[in-house]
């Protein structure tokens, strides 16, 4: 009997390299299994950083192109973090901008608009089966001159905060799923209105209602002094005309930087931060987190590539009397070198793409909890950029299969037919 050593179809009997790669795997299922587990990790935890990598950058990218805001200004001694990027920490410790430095800050050269947003009161929840806090904020703004929100809606929402309306971030949890309370907060029940899409932004857990309605609770609070919502939150402690936070937006060529000292100057009570700044900031944080997920992610996918090669190593050796067979029937060195690589592509392919399966499954479970985990903001970036992430991946995949199976095919193509067939006598 001949064996067909190039797939050709002149007799249905003779074994294709895909019917000898099946057999082995078959035969050799335990260590197929070993060698593929550890690559399908590999695998996976690659697609799932990189995927976390894309969503991040685009968060970031996609913040600083719609946020319009250059610059913004704080009271002093007010914390400011750029991870989870561009989340500013509203504490209600009474630091409050008085309005007259919101007139200010809006008359200093180089300032096309302000947008003041003072904050009310803030409430932790821990939502759905992750178990993970989150804090919202209460934030009420100017409906009218808020630059910054209106580039996150949609051209149909004109007033969503009339009447006692409010926006909801995307991270904001459901009015009913809040213990006891139904959306009501210091006498006042605020009604949703609009969801914002994922942002990547301190604007994910706001809850912005309108000024007007921001008065009424603050007419509550004179009512019932020193006592704060009936449910979990302290009393009020703003008044009227005052801001916890001015976003700026500067005229076109305005230098950001030289804006910021223009504003401390007039007036040395606050502090300011361009958005240049934060956006450095959280890329040097990211940058350092990214190093660690490198290194790590590097010394396991070395291991991985040692444990396949050592796998394909002991295949080799106790297959050299099947190589010797082809051999002396006309299978030429290339043909079981190409056996051999083609066999380690085929099981790291697979497990590589299972490994991809079982991680997007993973992050779809437990997206928040992970989020929450490793400290960055995240927003899925578009599909282009997925399929370019899957792609790479499953690039990746091949190459530590080749790599890993490269040595031990050399080895098995040097064989010669006679040597082969003496040495498992």
């Amino acid at each position: 009997m001949t064996v067909n050593l190039s797939g050709g179809k002149e007799n249905n009997k003779r074994p294709r390299t895909t019917t000898l790669i099946r057999r082995d795997i078959r035969g050799r299922s335990f260590r197929t299994v070993s060698s593929g587990t550890a690559v399908a990790v590999v695998v996976g935890a690659l697609f799932l950083t990189t995927l976390l990598v894309g969503g991040a950058n685009y968060s970031i990218e996609l913040a600083r192109n719609r946020l319009g805001s250059d610059i913004v200004v704080l009271p002093q001694g007010t914390n400011v973090s750029s991870q989870p990027f561009y989340t500013l920490f509203y504490t209600p410790s009474g630091s409050y901008l008085p309005s007259e430095t919101v007139g200010t800050i809006g008359g200093v050269q180089g300032v096309k608009a302000v947008t003041p947003e003072t904050f009310l009161a803030m409430f932790g929840f821990a939502g759905g089966d992750t178990g993970v806090t989150s804090f919202n904020y209460i934030i009420a703004i100017d409906p009218q001159n808020n630059f910054m929100l209106k580039s996150w809606l949609p051209a149909s929402i004109t007033q969503p905060l009339a009447n006692d309306g409010t926006i909801l971030g995307a991270s904001v949890p459901p009015w009913d799923t809040i213990p006891s309370h139904g959306g009501r907060f210091y006498g006042t029940t605020i009604v949703p209105r609009y969801r914002l899409a994922p942002t990547g932004t301190f604007l994910d857990n706001v809850v912005f209602i309108s000024t007007d309605t921001a008065v009424k609770m603050l007419t509550w609070q004179g009512l019932h002094p020193n006592q704060g919502d009936p449910d979990f939150m302290a009393p009020l402690s703003f008044r009227l005309g005052q801001a916890s936070a001015v976003f700026v937006k500067l005229d076109d060529g305005v230098n950001p930087d030289l804006e910021v000292q223009k504003i401390l100057t007039a007036d040395p009570n606050v502090q300011a931060f361009t958005f240049s700044a934060l956006a450095h900031s959280a890329n040097v944080r990211f940058a350092g987190l990214l190093y660690q997920f490198g290194i790590s992610g590097t010394l396991v996918w070395v291991g991985s590539v040692l444990l396949v090669s050592a796998m394909t190593t002991l295949s080799v050796r106790e297959r050299q009397r099947e190589f010797g067979l082809l051999r002396s029937i006309g299978a030429t060195r290339s043909f079981i070198r190409g056996l051999v690589l083609s066999q380690s592509v085929v099981v790291t392919a697979t497990a590589g793409a299972l490994g991809i399966i079982g991680a997007y499954a993973l992050f779809s479970l437990f997206y928040a909890r992970i989020i929450a985990e490793i400290g960055v903001s995240y927003i899925s970036p578009p599909l282009e950029e997925v399929l370019a992430i899957l792609l790479s991946a499953m690039a990746a995949t091949v190459f530590t299969g080749i790599l890993a199976a490269w040595w031990p095919a050399r080895v098995a193509s040097r064989m010669e037919p006679y040597d082969a067939l003496r040495r498992v006598r």
